[in-house]
């Protein structure tokens, strides 16, 4: 989603000026990159702690599903 926002938001103009420069966008794109990060940690987390064995199904489930949320509202939100 990061990929295709950020260089929209560049390009797009409104009110004679790109969106990306309107306060509510840079919420907005920020509100995404840390939550890509944070998934990013905690899927990363779970992949070491899975390399030493110290994890179950529910860790690696749970990472899962909360990619998969984040990821669903990153989408939604990249359409706004």
């Amino acid at each position: 989603c990061m990929d295709i926002v950020v260089p929209y938001i560049h390009d797009r103009k409104q009110f004679g000026k790109s969106i990306g420069e309107f306060q509510l966008v840079q919420a907005k794109i920020a509100d995404m990159y840390t939550q890509m990060n944070a998934a990013k940690a905690y899927v990363y987390a779970v992949a070491a702690a899975c390399d030493r064995g110290e994890t179950t199904r529910k860790d690696s489930a749970g990472a899962i599903l909360y990619s998969a949320e984040l990821a669903t509202k990153m989408a939604l939100d990249a359409i706004q």
